[in-house]
């Protein structure tokens, strides 16, 4: 009997237990059902094809450039009095040249805010025509740019980053709705509508919602869910369609044993596993969704930055183009429930109400 050496051994025991290793628990319920579906009808299940997901674009992508203070009015700043001073200050400091995006929008709403009171008091003195001028300027450079903050504190966000980032798996089967990350995201509109629309800066929880926003990857999650579902739901509509289309699986509306072992498939595993997954997925999604094009819209321009994000969330997530995963995912099942109830009529196993 050869002996084996203790590498090869080790390397061939590895190579077994990563094969036996169990799938993924979304793909591994479709994969179930689309086995025994296939196996019911009597068809082919192999792979019609794979959708690719798209990458959320880096931070560096996202980011756009904000127009820095002027020297003239760092010179102002150095000869007056106003608070402003130490606010610029401050983010000319070590720290403040590195602080976060969210951190950068509560800057730059204290600069609007201190920077009214100063021109105020400059407003005052006849004598300072000059700095009231610069100072006026500048308020409005930081105004025309509010966009670009909150753009720059929500999209381009670390946060933001991690919400949207595919490393994972998709959506648990028992996922939970997702309201805290809803009810974040309700508010963070809300604060960035009143920003521009008032100066008003945001409110003490602000922090809270981006910990919310950045606790875990759930828009990263569904894009995942969509992918791996649109593959799955492609195969088991060409698996119904080439059964409907090919020989009957019954005649004159009367069940066989054939017909009995499919509707033990419809109802135990697609009605009682995969369709309340996807409804969970779609009903949650939609929240999500619809709570994040409408943060979107709040500052959207034609910039090169937001047109690459654009590009990404028309790909994954946008209901209202048909070729997005999302739009894919919505019309693959309807097809499939449709190829269910042909099926079924055809064997008179439809269900009645």
């Amino acid at each position: 009997m050869v002996k084996l050496p203790c590498s090869f051994s080790l390397l061939l025991l590895l190579l077994c237990l990563a094969g036996c290793q169990p799938k993924e628990p979304v793909d591994a319920m479709l994969a179930d059902y689309q086995g025994r579906l296939a196996r019911t009808l009597d068809v082919d299940s192999s792979p019609v094809g794979e959708h690719p997901l798209p990458r959320y674009p880096s931070r560096r992508e996202l980011s756009q450039a904000l127009t820095p203070v002027k020297i003239d009015l760092l010179e102002f700043l150095r000869l007056s009095q106003c608070d402003l001073q130490r606010l610029v200050g401050s983010r000319n400091a070590s720290l403040g040249r590195v602080m976060s995006h969210s951190q950068r929008w509560l800057y730059e709403a204290r600069f609007l805010t201190t920077g009214d009171l100063c021109l105020q008091l400059l407003l005052r003195d006849p004598e300072k025509v000059e700095m009231q001028s610069i100072l006026q300027q500048a308020l409005q450079q930081k105004r025309a740019e509010r966009q670009r903050v909150t753009w720059n504190a929500t999209f381009a966000s670390l946060e933001f980053q991690s919400l949207f980032s595919a490393a994972g798996q998709p959506l648990p089967l028992l996922s939970q709705r997702p309201s805290e990350l809803v009810s974040a995201l309700q508010q963070l509109r809300w604060q960035v509508l009143r920003w521009h629309s008032t100066d008003v800066a945001p409110e003490a929880n602000f922090e809270q919602l981006y910990q919310v926003l950045g606790a875990d990857n759930w828009l990263g999650q569904l894009a995942l869910t969509l992918v791996t579902v649109n593959n799955r739901l492609q195969t088991l509509n060409t698996i119904q369609q080439q059964r409907l289309q090919g020989r009957a699986l019954c005649f004159n509306a009367r069940s066989n044993p054939d017909a009995e072992a499919m509707n033990t498939v419809f109802f135990k595993y697609y009605i009682g596993q995969v369709q309340p997954y996807l409804a969970r997925v779609s009903q949650y999604g939609t929240a999500v969704i619809n709570e994040m094009a409408g943060l979107a819209a709040l500052s959207a321009d034609d910039s090169a930055e937001q047109q690459l994000w654009r590009q990404y969330w028309q790909a994954v997530f946008d209901p209202t183009d048909d070729n997005s995963q999302w739009s894919q995912m919505q019309r693959l099942l309807a097809q499939h429930t449709k190829h269910w109830q042909q099926q079924l009529q055809q064997c008179g196993l439809m269900p009645t109400r």
